[in-house]
């Protein structure tokens, strides 16, 4: 924003994490089941993940792979599974599911890819969830993924059969003995400091007060869910921390306060949060 010649506010406030719900993991079989979820498309690295799961597959014979999501038209989920020897012995799929599924289908996995390029900067609503729920991830080394700690996530290069490669490399390292369990602890605990909902709700409160001239002006121009520093030099995030102890409740009242609508947003991720007028998470598998 800057380097383009913006000169106003900024707040960086992670996106929230809802509490998963207490719900019986799906009954899909898999040593290990490595889960997809989102729209199967070309941005989605949905060819690549399929031809590296089918090289993991050639060793771990017992894997499977869930995709659940919408599949773009023309993509010919069929035709490229049918290419690369995979059925349904290998492969599950389930199309649109609802929310109650979709968290069923996510706390089943041992492991959950989640490619994307080209990328907006876009945090993923999926990616969220599937760190709450204590599940490892493999992302593309791109965005917002890039910015995700090594310990819950590996990351991929884009681009060439290396991406292909290291997508098979990373599965490969999930499959060790014990590597998804502890990625899996360090994801949980990544969440409950970085995301938690009441915790970001406090930071948008925090925003919205100093946006409208109650919050001490400028001088937190930066106000960074990490606790970096402004550029004033002050550690950023002093009020947001501070504000961090409101509720969620807090965060609606405020939002009524400056008449925004009362849209949950998460950038400019197509998962449809920004489209429910709710504080729920949607009901979509994107």
């Amino acid at each position: 924003m800057r380097e383009h010649g913006y000169d106003g506010m900024l707040w960086h406030i992670p996106h929230p994490a809802w509490p998963p719900p207490l719900i019986e993991p799906a009954r899909i079989e898999g040593a290990p089941l490595i889960g997809c979820f989102g729209h199967l498309n070309e941005s989605k690295r949905i060819p690549q993940l399929l031809r590296a799961f089918a090289e993991f597959r050639a060793s771990h014979p017992g894997a499977r792979l869930l995709l659940v999501g919408a599949e773009a038209p023309g993509f010919d989920l069929e035709g490229r599974l049918e290419r690369l020897g995979l059925d349904d012995t290998g492969v599950v799929r389930e199309p649109y599911v609802e929310e109650e599924r979709l968290w069923a289908l996510m706390s089943a996995c041992d492991a959950v890819v989640q490619l994307r390029a080209p990328t907006m900067g876009e945090t993923s609503g999926s990616a969220i969830r599937t760190l709450a729920l204590g599940k490892p991830l493999v992302v593309s080394d791109v965005g917002w993924f890039a910015e995700l700690p090594d310990d819950v996530a590996l990351k991929v290069p884009v681009g060439g059969d290396e991406e292909v490669a290291a997508t098979a490399r990373a599965l490969e390292r999930l499959a060790e003995p014990g590597v998804a369990a502890r990625m899996g602890e360090a994801a949980r605990a990544f969440v409950r400091a970085e995301h938690d909902l009441d915790r970001v709700a406090g930071q948008y409160v925090a925003a919205l007060e100093q946006a409208a001239g109650r919050g001490g002006g400028r001088g937190e121009d930066r106000a960074r869910g990490r606790g970096g520093r402004g550029r004033h030099g002050r550690r950023a995030g002093g009020s947001s921390r501070r504000a961090s102890r409101s509720s969620a409740s807090s965060a609606r009242t405020a939002t009524s306060r400056y008449q925004i609508p009362g849209r949950v947003r998460c950038g400019h991720c197509p998962c449809g949060l920004g489209s429910r007028r709710s504080t729920s998470p949607p009901s979509s598998s994107s």
